[in-house]
């Protein structure tokens, strides 16, 4: 899956507009991801990905980088043994996430701030 564009507040993914926060596993799209939390990021928000066979996280932390991602949560997808675990703004992480043709690859992606 390639996502074809993202500007703030708007993702394009197979020709459908998206306007809210996503999750990506494999070839599923779930639009208006939300955190418990906001702008933190833990591993209660992502029990979905966590039981799903990944080989790659991209996580796109908003155009300006607002969401944080709990540390626990990285050592924990650390040992869970990724082979690709990509954290940044949205828009790197979006060319990050179009660059792996991995099928079991996932994506975290907040849109705007």
């Amino acid at each position: 899956m390639k996502i074809e564009k993202y500007s703030f507040g708007k993702m394009v993914i197979k020709g459908e507009t998206y306007t809210s926060d996503l999750m990506i596993i494999g070839n599923r799209i779930y639009s208006n991801w939300r955190r418990k939390a906001g702008h933190f990021l833990d591993e209660n928000d992502i029990q979905e990905i966590l039981e799903y066979p990944m080989s790659s996280l991209f996580i796109g932390t908003g155009a300006f980088g607002r969401m944080k991602i709990d540390p626990k949560l990285i050592n924990l997808l650390e040992k869970l043994g990724l082979s690709c675990l990509y954290s940044g703004k949205t828009d790197d992480a979006v060319i990050e996430f179009n660059k792996n043709n991995n099928s079991n690859k996932c994506g975290l992606f907040h849109l705007t701030c």
